[in-house]
């Protein structure tokens, strides 16, 4: 079995973080805000129909439910480094990655000043389905790395399960 990489994303000496694929950022860009994405009607089905073609699990939708899911939610671009759900957060919404590449680690454990990533979400990948199902707390957090433009679909916790 190949060795773990190591996700370089703690903030050094000289308050930059570096990122195993070569970007830096001050950490005053650090756990910034997503920011909705403008994008027209037509380029955010296009980007939904996308990845229903690539996703093992958003799939199976018509037109009509894409068309729906287009207008009603959430498109919201992360810039590296930033939080899209944080451990022990409340789990009210799940995402599914349209474009880039988001990280989930645990930032309880780490080797050195590295965390090692539980899993790489790329587009198609559901992020935060589990906390839903296992008592509305993150497990992990989910750490944006490269271009994270994702769809978010939220729930409350009363009407999710009935």
């Amino acid at each position: 079995m190949a060795p773990r990489r190591k996700l370089a994303l703690e903030p050094k000496a000289d308050r930059q973080v570096t990122y195993t694929h070569g970007a830096t950022h001050t950490s005053d860009e650090i756990e910034t805000e997503a920011k909705p994405v403008q994008i027209a009607w037509d380029e955010r089905l296009r980007l939904l129909i996308e990845c229903q073609g690539i996703s093992p699990n958003f799939n199976g939708l018509d037109l009509a439910d894409l068309a729906i899911i287009a207008e009603s939610c959430d498109i919201l671009a992360y810039p590296p480094g930033s939080s899209l759900m944080k451990k022990n957060g409340e789990a009210n919404f799940v995402a599914v990655v349209l474009r880039g590449l988001a990280v989930v680690v645990d930032k309880d454990f780490k080797e050195g000043q590295a965390w090692f990533p539980l899993a790489r979400l790329r587009p198609g990948a559901i992020a935060g389905e589990v906390s839903l199902f296992q008592g509305g707390k993150r497990a992990a957090d989910v750490v944006a790395s490269i271009g994270l433009v994702v769809v978010q679909f939220y729930f409350d916790g009363s009407s999710f399960f009935t």
